[in-house]
């Protein structure tokens, strides 16, 4: 099973702080995102604007 197999789109949120120091939220539903693509490595990658937290034992390779 691939990690995104075990994800699911509608319960994953990201945090960013904005220029004056509030915090944004958003899903990642918000973005036209395919089935078929690795969310796990598109947000890794910093395509979804937030700054990843690579440090997360949940986004470990295995």
């Amino acid at each position: 099973m691939e990690e995104q197999d075990s994800l699911r789109k509608d319960v994953i949120w990201f945090t960013e702080k904005n220029k004056i120091g509030y915090t944004e939220l958003f899903s990642i539903s918000d973005f036209n995102f395919r089935k078929t693509l690795s969310f796990v490595n598109a947000y890794k990658s910093g395509k979804f604007g937030a700054k990843p937290n690579l440090g997360s034992i949940y986004l470990t390779n295995k």
